[in-house]
């Protein structure tokens, strides 16, 4: 799977294939910022951003990981 971008407008991902399928997934903002703090190992940063979130962008997150970490291969 290749990134093809990120449109924040909608909260969607686009990804695609070497057989030219694209797919797209919902991802919020704060998704990718709490991401982004824990990847940098700003925890103080991650827990503001998980305090601001809803129980729902929770899920998200979890599921968000899980496929970050089934796209980089871990």
């Amino acid at each position: 799977m290749y990134v093809l971008g990120y449109i924040p407008k909608e909260n969607r991902l686009y990804l695609g294939d070497k057989e030219l399928n694209i797919v797209s997934f919902s991802l919020l903002l704060s998704v990718l910022e709490y991401q982004t703090a824990v990847m940098r190992k700003d925890f103080d940063t991650a827990d503001k951003v998980t305090q601001l979130l809803s129980s729902v962008c929770k899920a998200d997150i979890l599921c968000t990981n899980i496929i970050f970490l089934c796209f980089v291969g871990l």
